[in-house]
């Protein structure tokens, strides 16, 4: 049995001003009793090879909870990646996930002291924030300077930043992470911007006829995209249950599909000193519902759009029902390839505001999606942080292609360069990753879906997005015609997309007022989220112009501005941290985005990749 030493954490770097954090279910820490922390007096390493192999011959096995129902892994113990993973580190890793996502099993945990080795949550949730403030979780770098040491220059600085707590230390590792060495480096590579988030994508067929049709026709603006609607409902004989344009599905936060026409219309989220403004509350936005209330009242939009899951959303895609659809399409991908199937395809289309300026629509860099921690529980923290090391590491994310020279081989190596053509000019290109190519008989098995074995994929939970973009020739996954679908479906839009982890900080949680901050962000959320449907579906323009300023007056008795001026601190050190001085693009005298115009409705189609015929 291991002897360890034990550390008492001081209240005064755990909670501020003697107030005691509110977990998961509304329970309270109390602040005037220490939190333990053990750290075992074996198992270091030192910084001359990976920590992991410096371990001890034990194997052992450890509870690994994701707060996320719906969350798997396919590199499970049978298969080659999930071999290798235990191969390396001497760790069989049981997963646990909850039933349904209403945090009742974390709060469980946690109220009755039996909280696994490792918790995954939201890595930009409260929870997340609140275990490390509460004394539930280890500090990464403290844990990795005693046993893995290996892992502290793998930590971007922007990692560190934004993940950093009130003791000045990280407490969880994200997946989903986009660095801006890997962004430049993506830059570098492909010449390109990632792609948006989301979007509006249109029938190609309905958007094809009505521009040869209506030569003239400039269906950008909000005019001209309704009456491009109107047109097709009339030409196409659809019927006013038929969900002509179809937003994403509304839940207690709104939906998806205002927040993607927010971005179309350029609704600021930043004033032009720096500023973080409430998007709800612009004069932009109003414009967004006033249009989406006229096209209700028009009957381009259809009743059941409100009530409809994300289920019914697809069968209406799947079925070519609706003409346009906005929202996050890599949610219905199934739905998109049905209708291809149908010979129905989907594009993606560009509009702007009234004043025709050029949309911005956030990429999908932003700042992690889980957030991983090793407990105060965990009996093995010298082990399973070098675990953390190997999945993290370049090594464990070449995992996503499986096993080297086993399943893949490297075109160029690690740091090497190639020849490249990007935007007709060829050049000599630096791959910070290497280019990586599968072996054939892998690829094969790729076509015909048959990779059970090898449970490679976006399997590891620490995975890097960018590393798969940049170790692929292409700079995107594309493995399957369900990719091929996702990328087409967003690629024309690519020179309106902007970095948007500018946005993505977190909340200074060292302060008194946190929790009531958050209290009062997450109330004029769900505000938002309930009189959004109520507003689009006003029985008149004027009733729609009323409620939306009624629900901006309520949002500011809600505390919004309190929110913003509570967040503009913390805004502006991660705006600093990231080199920027304006998030917003639009505020960025020096930024290309002025010199971008809207030039036609269907984008930059020289983005767009043919279907290989083996996918299909």
């Amino acid at each position: 049995m291991k002897i360890k030493n034990i550390i008492i954490l001081g209240t005064t770097a755990i909670f501020v001003a003697g107030c005691g954090r509110m977990m998961p279910g509304g329970d309270t820490i109390d602040p005037s009793k220490p939190i333990e922390m053990y750290y075992p007096d074996e198992g270091y390493a030192d910084d001359k090879s990976d920590s992991w192999l410096q371990r001890q011959d034990e194997e052992i096995t450890i509870n690994w909870y994701v707060d996320l129902s719906s969350w798997g892994t396919a590199a499970t113990p049978d298969t080659k990646v999930g071999k290798k993973i235990y191969e390396k580190t001497g760790v069989k890793i049981n997963y646990i996930t909850p039933v349904t996502d209403d945090g009742s099993k974390l709060s469980t945990m946690i109220t009755s002291g039996k909280l696994p080795d490792v918790v995954t949550v939201g890595a930009g949730s409260d929870t997340r924030v609140q275990l490390g403030e509460g004394g539930y979780t280890y500090p990464i770098e403290e844990l990795a300077r005693r046993y893995a040491p290996s892992l502290l220059p793998r930590l971007d600085e922007d990692v560190k930043a934004y993940f950093k707590q009130s003791d000045g230390f990280m407490h969880a590792l994200p997946n989903h992470f986009y660095t801006q060495s890997d962004l430049k480096a993506y830059e570098e590579q492909e010449g390109r911007n990632l792609l948006s988030n989301g979007g509006m994508l249109c029938r190609k067929d309905y958007l094809d006829a009505y521009m040869a049709a209506n030569p003239s026709a400039d269906p950008t603006t909000p005019n001209g995209f309704k009456a491009m609607c109107v047109w097709v409902k009339n030409t196409y004989s659809l019927s006013d249950a038929n969900p002509t344009f179809l937003l994403d599905s509304f839940s207690k936060t709104g939906s998806n599909g205002v927040l993607w026409l927010q971005e179309y219309f350029c609704v600021p989220k930043e004033d032009a000193s720096g500023k973080l403004l409430n998007m709800n509350e612009q004069a932009r936005n109003k414009e967004v519902y006033m249009w989406l209330n006229d096209l209700y009242l028009s009957h381009i939009i259809s009743s059941s759009n409100f009530t409809a899951g994300s289920g019914t959303i697809g069968t209406y895609i799947a079925n070519g029902l609706p003409f346009a659809f906005v929202g996050s399409p890599q949610l219905y991908t199934y739905a998109f390839k049905e209708a291809y199937r149908k010979h129905i395809e989907y594009v993606p289309v560009v509009m702007t505001n009234k004043d025709k300026e050029t949309p911005l629509l956030r990429s999908l860099a932003g700042n992690g999606w889980l957030g991983s921690m090793i407990t105060n529980k965990c009996a093995h923290p010298d082990r399973v942080i070098k675990l953390f090391d190997y999945l993290w590491s370049v090594e464990g994310q070449s995992l996503f292609y499986g096993i080297e020279n086993e399943d893949y081989t490297y075109s160029v190596p690690i740091g090497g360069s190639a020849s490249k053509t990007i935007k007709g000019e060829t050049k000599n290109v630096t791959y910070k990753y290497g280019s990586i190519q599968y072996k054939d008989e892998v690829w094969q098995d790729i076509i015909t879906e048959d990779v059970g074995k090898y449970g490679f994929g976006y399997s590891n939970i620490f995975v890097n997005p960018m590393y798969p973009r940049l170790t692929s020739d292409k700079g995107e996954v594309l493995n399957s015609f369900g990719a091929y679908i996702d990328y087409n479906g967003k690629a024309a839009l690519t020179d309106f997309t902007y970095y948007n982890g500018a946005f993505e900080f977190c909340p200074d949680s060292s302060k008194e007022e946190y929790n009531s901050i958050i209290n009062k962000s997450n109330n004029v959320t769900n505000l938002w989220g309930t009189y959004s449907a109520k507003i689009i579906t006003a029985t008149s323009s004027s009733n729609a112009s009323s409620m939306f300023d009624s629900t901006v007056r309520q949002s500011q008795s809600m505390g919004s501005q309190e929110v913003l001026n509570y967040n503009q601190e913390a805004f502006n050190k991660h705006k600093t941290n990231l080199g920027l001085r304006f998030a917003w693009p639009k505020n960025d005298p020096t930024s290309s985005y002025h010199n971008l115009h809207v030039t036609s409705i269907y984008g930059n189609t020289s983005y767009h990749l043919e279907i290989p015929e083996e996918f299909k």
